[in-house]
């Protein structure tokens, strides 16, 4: 028996009666707090997009992780839990070069969630899902019915700290608790440049202020002190998980 799962970048487009959803620890589009939120009773995995956050599966993409740091997300970010209970998404033309970097590097092969959108929900033999439809708001996926490392563990210790957003989220109006908790870091950390305290979760110009004393203090000059912020500012500045 299969399980049908949805994911996509906006939760809010995902049908309400979805028992199972995928959604992003990190990256452009993480949404698992809104997912969490709008689906308290589904089976949440958890998608990395970087080889070097924790999640119940890497995504090996364009844009996202390659083949060989997909080894080095089980061997090294995820080295406590053994591979069999670690997958590693694809599409299907990618999915020999991701089989040849384990081999290559004399690892053992994790589990596979591979995509092909052929509208067929039959999962190939040695993956455990595919993603098989997709649609303008949401994929449609085949899980099998048992998901090692989702079905038969807790799912994974959220990082303490807010992983790295990427510098193309951080326009001004986005609302998020991310921002709300960037802000009381500012000021815990002296560069308080707000002119108030209201709407602390909406970036604004005094985010912007604060930040690039943030960033000064930090030791950066010139454009490299410059809003937005960077991975290494963002990193030691160590905003919450929320």
């Amino acid at each position: 028996m299969t399980r049908t799962m949805y994911d996509g970048v906006t939760p809010s487009s995902i049908p309400t009666s979805a028992t199972m959803v995928a959604g992003y620890v990190d990256g452009h589009y993480a949404n698992l707090t809104a997912l969490r939120k709008r689906f308290p009773e589904a089976t949440l995995v958890q998608i990395a997009v970087s080889w070097k956050t924790r999640g119940h599966v890497l995504d090996v993409e364009k844009g996202d992780a390659t083949p060989a740091e997909a080894v080095k997300w089980c061997t090294h970010t995820m080295a406590d839990k053994a591979n069999g209970e670690l997958t590693v998404y694809c599409n299907t033309s990618a999915w020999p070069q991701v089989k040849a970097a384990f081999t290559s590097a004399g690892v053992t092969q994790p589990q596979y969630w591979i995509a092909h959108w052929d509208g067929s929900p039959e999962i190939p033999a040695g993956a455990v899902a595919k993603q098989y439809r997709n649609t303008p708001g949401y994929d449609v996926s085949a899980v099998a019915a048992h998901w090692p490392g989702v079905d038969s563990t807790s799912p994974p210790k959220p990082p303490a700290y807010e992983p790295f957003p990427g510098a193309a989220w951080f326009t001004v109006g986005r609302k998020s608790p991310i921002v709300a908790a960037m802000h009381t870091r500012l000021v815990a950390e002296g560069c308080n440049h707000y002119q108030s305290t209201a709407n602390k979760d909406v970036i604004g110009s005094g985010d912007i202020a604060s930040y690039e004393a943030w960033q000064r203090k930090c030791g950066y000059t010139g454009a490299a002190a410059k809003w937005p912020p960077g991975k290494s500012s963002w990193d030691k500045l160590h905003v919450p998980n929320v």
